[in-house]
């Protein structure tokens, strides 16, 4: 398979992928730039994955399904379109001729928010449940579901190309050396990511396994994380829930 970059209004990524001369889009937000990737990559619509109902992931779905209505749609069942069919997690569902995707439920950023996994190639389309050096602001979510939807993420294996919906990385990454300045991960990381982000090349993807080197979300239990946040509250429990919503408020409040 190949996977083409398809950037969309200010930090979004729509994903594309080819087998062959056949197409699956995940979450395509704007249409216009979504018809203009699959037409110059000489490609056909057959599959779009939704990983939750924002308008910046789904915005485009109409427009796509007028020009391939054969396609096929699938997502949350909040999605607002009558060819959607629901899944759920730990679903598989086949797309693009025989290409499977495991279903990952991650609530948080929404309730129902999706991943979507294909293990042959190890590959993960995560939308805002997790972005590089970060996760997704819980709008719907809380603490306890963060925790149950980074312990997923966190057990595929450390190859797996993650593939998330926008280029936050190098906010994020200032943020993370606010609050684990010991980490000389995230230091040379953001010296590659500063680097990219000059000459304008996106910094996705990441893999797993460099997320758990730099991504404090994804290490609600290292020591020197969980010192750092008890300075910063005191009295609060060292449970990976109480962890990780002090984690998510911090961050809600950087600039």
């Amino acid at each position: 398979m190949q996977i083409h970059t398809l950037p969309a209004l200010t930090d979004n990524y729509i994903w594309m992928l080819a087998q062959g001369r056949d197409a699956l889009l995940v979450d395509p937000g704007v249409g216009e730039a979504a018809l203009a990737g699959l037409k110059t990559a000489g490609l056909t619509l057959k599959t779009i994955l939704i990983t939750h109902c924002h308008h910046d992931h789904i915005g485009g779905i109409n427009l796509l399904l007028e020009h391939y209505p054969d396609a096929q749609l699938w997502g949350p069942a909040r999605v607002p379109h009558t060819r959607l069919k629901s899944v759920h997690h730990d679903e598989i569902i086949q797309a693009l001729g025989g290409v499977n995707f495991r279903v990952i439920a991650t609530p948080g950023h929404t309730l129902d928010h999706l991943c979507f996994y294909q293990p042959d190639d190890k590959i993960l389309f995560c939308g805002d449940a997790l972005f590089s050096a970060g996760c997704g602001r819980l709008f719907e979510g809380d603490g306890k579901d963060l925790w149950l939807s980074m312990q997923r993420l966190r057990e595929l294996p450390e190859e797996t190309r993650v593939f998330c919906a926008h280029e936050y990385t190098a906010n994020n990454l200032r943020f993370v050396q606010t609050i684990w300045p010991e980490n000389s991960k995230v230091v040379s990381y953001s010296q590659i990511v500063t680097k990219r982000t000059l000459s304008q090349q996106p910094t996705i993807p990441s893999t797993i396994g460099l997320e758990k080197s730099i991504n404090p979300f994804l290490n609600w239990d290292h020591p020197q994380l969980i010192r750092r946040i008890c300075e910063q509250n005191p009295g609060i429990s060292t449970n990976p829930v109480s962890m990780l919503t002090a984690l998510r408020q911090a961050k809600d409040g950087f600039r």
